[in-house]
């Protein structure tokens, strides 16, 4: 403790030598300066004083005798006698003030500050010690302790007054805590075991149960209305593929989020559905004015979320949601308004509660029509968490008055059978992710009268 205790208090100390060494300089410099106008006050303070002179003769000298005047030997007649005694005697002054009043005072507050913080250090440093002590007695010697790791107790007792006895004790102390630990370590084992088993018979359970009695989720009854946010994402269209229509979302990586997201799975590019025409009357002006639909504009189109988007967690969904409202569209999809060159003028994303979109109640789906829509890629997976929840998989939109057909033979005979109930276009959801019939696919109209309603253009 005492070493640590000193090592401290010169650490403390080496910015009080650094000032202490300039002030010495700095007044051995002036004295020398000050004294080479005369020497002849070296021959009187030698008589006065039996030989022993303070002298400023030289810069060696003058550093020496400023340290002997730190340390309480100098000579006054050199000050008072001295040809201008008066500057030569207010300059000892402020040299003796400072160095005796205030430096002595500053050193004194700095080890009295170390002596107090080393103290409030002291069981932890003592604790420290005893502890190296212990490891550096009870190194394994032999190949009985091959081990690395290693548990030390060491009890003080009167019995045991020397150091190797106490290592001693700590070595049979330890042997019995290795008994212990062994047959813990067994126990834990078992345990795990037992808890590995439990598991897989209750998943067994679950998943039994679960094919006997399906959960019950809450039904999609209705949609609701949707409102349609502008966009200032920048896009563009991609080549058409597979009968599919592509849009890309440039720069992505300028935002630190978004380059996140891209690292861990999402894609810049989405699709969109096949361009219909916009009402482009006079009497129309004004919705498109409030759906913020360019004037150029003459199309319009669906746009499904961004690839990858359903894949990633909740938190990261409401994350990007809550950081710019323009990246609803990333998540949630939206329409694209195109010119007449199928280029991508304005787009504006999904969000709910507006009041843009109306839509009608619930109808049930046909399936026989299913497996042309699927064919045609004509769906995109959920990315809600509202249809998610209803169990919904995939959705797609039906663009106004589509006319969707479907070929089959009846009795020998080729039969066809068409559907379009859906004047100004509707959405459509899929309760499964195969090609096969489900009894909760349904679909919703948008409604006549609604805003965007009156910018579609009927076939």
């Amino acid at each position: 403790f005492l070493v640590r205790m000193l090592g401290q208090i010169i650490l403390d100390l080496e910015a009080f030598f650094i000032i202490l060494i300039i002030s010495i300089f700095g007044f051995a410099s002036a004295f020398y300066m000050l004294f080479q106008k005369d020497t002849s006050y070296i021959q009187n303070s030698s008589v006065e004083n039996g030989g022993a002179a303070t002298d400023f003769t030289s810069v060696k000298r003058s550093l020496l005798s400023s340290y002997t005047m730190m340390l309480g030997a100098f000579d006054t007649y050199v000050f008072t006698d001295f040809v201008d005694s008066t500057l030569a005697s207010f300059l000892f002054v402020a040299y003796m003030f400072f160095m005796f009043v205030i430096l002595l005072n500053v050193i004194i507050a700095i080890v009295n500050d170390s002596y107090m913080t080393m103290k409030q250090k002291k069981l932890i440093e003592y604790r420290t010690e005893r502890g190296v002590m212990v490891v550096e007695y009870s190194q394994p010697k032999t190949r009985r302790y091959p081990r690395d790791l290693w548990l030390q107790l060491l009890l003080a007792q009167e019995d045991l007054p020397d150091t190797r006895s106490a290592a001693l004790r700590a070595f049979a102390l330890m042997s019995d805590v290795d008994t212990k630990v062994e047959r813990l370590s067994r126990t834990v084992q078992e345990l795990q075991d037992e808890l590995l088993q439990r598991k897989r018979t209750l998943s067994r359970v679950v998943s039994r149960n679960s094919i006997l009695q399906p959960p019950d989720r809450p039904k999609l009854e209705s949609l609701g209305n949707l409102g349609l946010l502008p966009t200032q994402l920048e896009l563009h269209n991609m080549i058409k593929t597979h009968n599919t229509f592509s849009y890309e979302v440039k720069d992505m990586s300028a935002h630190p989020f978004l380059r996140h997201l891209v690292e861990i799975g999402l894609v810049n590019t989405g699709q969109y559905t096949k361009p219909m025409p916009l009402n482009i009357a006079r009497d129309t002006i004004i919705a498109r004015q409030l759906l913020s639909i360019p004037a150029r504009a003459t199309k319009f189109a669906v746009a499904y979320p961004l690839g990858g988007v359903s894949h990633l967690r909740t938190s990261h969904k409401d994350t990007l949601a809550a950081t710019d409202s323009s990246f609803t569209f990333l998540l949630y999809g939206g329409v694209l308004y195109l010119d007449a060159d199928d280029e991508i003028v304005a787009a504006s994303g999904f969000v709910p509660g507006g009041f843009e979109m109306e839509f009608g109640p619930r109808k049930q789906w046909d399936p026989r029509f299913t497996r042309k829509l699927l064919k045609d890629r004509r769906f995109s997976k959920i990315t809600v968490k509202y249809f998610k929840v209803r169990g919904a998989e995939l959705f797609a939109w039906l663009n106004p008055e589509e006319v969707l057909t479907d070929e089959f033979v009846h009795h020998g005979i080729p039969r066809t059978i068409d559907m379009c109930d859906w004047q100004f276009g509707a959405f459509l959801y899929l309760f499964h992710n195969e090609m096969k019939e489900g009894e909760q696919d349904c679909y919703f109209s948008l409604k006549k009268g609604c805003l965007f309603s009156q910018v579609v253009a009927l076939q």
